[in-house]
């Protein structure tokens, strides 16, 4: 019997370096017998049959791997034939939420094999990401012009080892605290707020003219006459009212 054979040498490269791992062997089958070879040398394959690298790297742990997305082919021709492997680590993320409410899920974006993906972080992630490659998540999360979701920590980076990430979302509100003339001050000024807190807003009319009460709107707003009070954060206007004297 005669075997159609090609000389095929297998080859492999890494992206994203390390030093932990054992270079791969490559099944494949010569004259219907299966064996073994190291990369870099020639070897006579059967035509059409099928070879297999080593996947992932020996040296690979669960967090930590040399893993390729083509281990396996077909020798249909002579040559040489190489294979990418991406040094990659496990990245976990989680989040939390302070102050409340039903944030939109946030965006995790992830090198993964040479190129950007993108997951929604629903609970606690394991993910791989390249080895030098970025890792962000959106630090606001809008539900409305006037309520939101923040994280203070930093939300983007760089994987060169195993990493957890964990952030906090804050629930807030803008509160608009405003004056309906020039006719005095207000504080403390419009922003954003934590759902929930306390902030004493407060009310002074300038010389000539005289404060005639808060005209609050929206859940928790105040109403009413007292220059200095103290209201719970939501979603509120509050707009000093002040007439000349």
């Amino acid at each position: 019997m005669y075997y159609h054979q090609f000389s095929v040498t297998f080859e492999y490269s890494i992206q994203g370096g390390g030093s932990a791992y054992s270079p791969p062997q490559v099944s494949y089958f010569s004259f219907g017998v299966l064996n073994k070879t190291p990369t870099g040398v020639s070897v006579w394959v059967d035509t059409l049959s099928l070879f297999s690298f080593t996947n992932p790297l020996a040296g690979s742990t669960f967090k930590e791997r040399w893993l390729t997305l083509t281990p396996n082919g077909t020798a249909s021709s002579a040559g040489v034939v190489s294979v990418l492997y991406y040094h990659q680590f496990l990245l976990n993320v989680s989040y939390s939420v302070v102050g409340g409410g039903m944030p939109p899920t946030p965006l995790l974006n992830v090198t993964q094999f040479g190129s950007v993906v993108s997951y929604p972080l629903k609970g606690a992630v394991s993910l791989w990401v390249d080895s030098g490659g970025s890792y962000s998540v959106q630090s606001v999360l809008m539900y409305s012009k006037n309520e939101r979701w923040i994280s203070l920590e930093v939300t983007t980076g760089k994987v060169y080892s195993p990493l957890s990430v964990s952030l906090v979302y804050y629930h807030q509100y803008f509160v608009s605290i405003s004056q309906n003339a020039q006719g005095g001050s207000v504080s403390p000024t419009s922003g954003w707020y934590n759902a929930s807190s306390s902030v004493t807003i407060s009310a002074t009319a300038f010389k000539g003219w005289q404060f005639e009460g808060w005209l609050g709107s929206g859940a928790s707003s105040y109403t009413g006459n007292a220059s200095t009070q103290v209201v719970t954060i939501t979603s509120i206007n509050e707009e000093a009212c002040s007439t000349p004297v």
